[in-house]
């Protein structure tokens, strides 16, 4: 975390946020996609998140979404989550 505008996140939310945005999104395969691409671009702009994505179930509630339809193996959501 820390202040989005000293690391190069402004307009990202908070990976807190983030880990329950992908909660929410499950069965929304739009919605669920742009978590994920949030998640991949907070990660690179602020690796110190790494630690609060996994401590907090975040990677647990992505891959939950990602088990469930209408999500599929070859769809959008888990091209994002592997990039």
């Amino acid at each position: 975390g820390g202040d989005a505008g000293a690391d190069g996140a402004e307009g990202l939310p908070e990976i807190m946020e983030l880990c329950d945005a992908a909660e929410e999104a499950r069965g929304d395969a739009g919605a669920l996609l742009s978590v994920i691409r949030n998640v991949g671009q907070r990660l690179r702009v602020s690796p110190g998140d790494r630690d609060l994505l996994s401590d907090f179930d975040g990677i647990a509630n992505v891959c939950a979404a990602l088990a469930e339809p209408p999500h599929e193996w070859r769809g959008g959501g888990v091209w994002a989550f592997c990039n």
